[in-house]
């Protein structure tokens, strides 16, 4: 015979208590569970299946991913060096010269730009050769041929003035053109200053113009032939154009040159030659009023001067200065390789 086990019996009001209670907590355990599997979710990184490389039969291995914190500074990859290129400066007028880049960033969409290669200045050309043209006329010949003689040794082209009536006048003149050089007739002529005595032949102020080329004749008789003449003293005749004119139409008929030594501001030379149609020349340079080496060059210096300016300068020393021709015979060769050139009237275009 069966034993039956003792009945508990439970009021009605406590079975619903317990059954709320059992609903509750299975409602907090499931409410739990979703929560927990939620932060798991989160927390994981699915990433793709890694696709197998068929010829190999291989699985890649993943990429190391590299997750830089917002405090760490950003990883500078080496790169190779770029070929060398020549120095050049940034056109980017906004770059920021106190902050120094690194060589291997590059701003996006921005290249190297090639820098122009450097140009070294320009040669400065040689100065150009002088072509100036160098006249130089020795006055006052004439009272000794040994005087004389120092001037025809230089090695250029020169003129010697001789003045008429004097001891060695011819003879000068000759040993003149026998050196190759041109003789003048060195016309005297009164100066303003009476107490001058310009010597023998010359032409005074009481003259008539018949007078004065008669004078001048004879003394072209003398020591020509003649490429030419010009005036010693003569500031009073040179000033008077009836007589200096009566000098210009003697100079006209025998076809030579006449040089004004210009004497005188007041010359009347330049005007009595235009009545006539006729070209006279005029001198530059006085070389040796003060017969000293420097004073000399320094006049000489002048003459340079004129002749790049003008193409020519007519330059008057004196064979009673031994000095000017050593000083000339100093210079010639440096003239010469500058480019100057010695030359004769006789020789220049009109």
């Amino acid at each position: 015979m069966k034993r039956k086990s003792p009945q508990v019996k439970i009021s009605k009001h406590k079975s619903v208590l317990i059954g709320a209670v059992l609903i509750l907590a299975g409602f907090s355990i499931l409410f739990f569970s979703i929560g927990l599997n939620t932060k798991r979710g989160k927390a994981e990184v699915v990433s793709p299946e890694p696709e197998t490389n068929p010829k190999t039969n291989t699985v890649p291995s993943p990429p190391l991913a590299m997750t830089p914190r917002p405090s760490d500074k950003p990883i500078m990859v080496p790169q190779p060096s770029p070929a060398p290129e020549s120095p050049q400066k940034s056109d980017d007028k906004t770059a920021t010269p106190d902050v120094p880049q690194s060589p291997s960033v590059v701003p996006p969409g921005k290249s190297d730009r090639e820098k122009p290669a450097v140009v070294p200045p320009p040669v400065s050309p040689p100065a150009a050769k002088k072509s100036g043209k160098l006249i130089f006329i020795f006055d006052d010949a004439g009272n000794s041929l040994k005087q004389a003689k120092l001037f025809l040794e230089l090695p250029f082209p020169i003129t010697i003035a001789v003045l008429p009536g004097l001891p060695e006048s011819k003879a000068t003149a000759a040993a003149v053109r026998a050196a190759g050089k041109e003789v003048f007739l060195h016309q005297p002529m009164q100066a303003v200053d009476l107490s001058i005595n310009p010597g023998p032949g010359s032409i005074q102020p009481d003259m008539t113009t018949g007078e004065a080329a008669r004078i001048v004749r004879k003394n072209i008789a003398e020591i020509g032939p003649i490429a030419g003449m010009n005036n010693h003293e003569g500031s009073l005749i040179t000033a008077d154009r009836n007589l200096i004119g009566a000098v210009l139409d003697v100079c006209i008929d025998e076809k030579i040159i006449f040089l004004d030594s210009r004497t005188s501001s007041k010359t009347q030379a330049p005007f009595a030659a235009m009545e006539r149609g006729m070209h006279i020349w005029e001198r530059d340079v006085f070389l040796d009023n003060k017969p000293v080496k420097a004073e000399m060059r320094t006049m000489i210096e002048k003459g340079l001067a004129i002749a790049d300016k003008k193409g020519y300068a007519i330059m008057i020393g004196h064979v009673q200065t031994p000095p000017l021709a050593e000083l000339l015979n100093q210079i010639y060769a440096d003239l010469k390789n500058q480019g100057y050139v010695f030359t004769t009237l006789s020789r220049m275009k009109k």
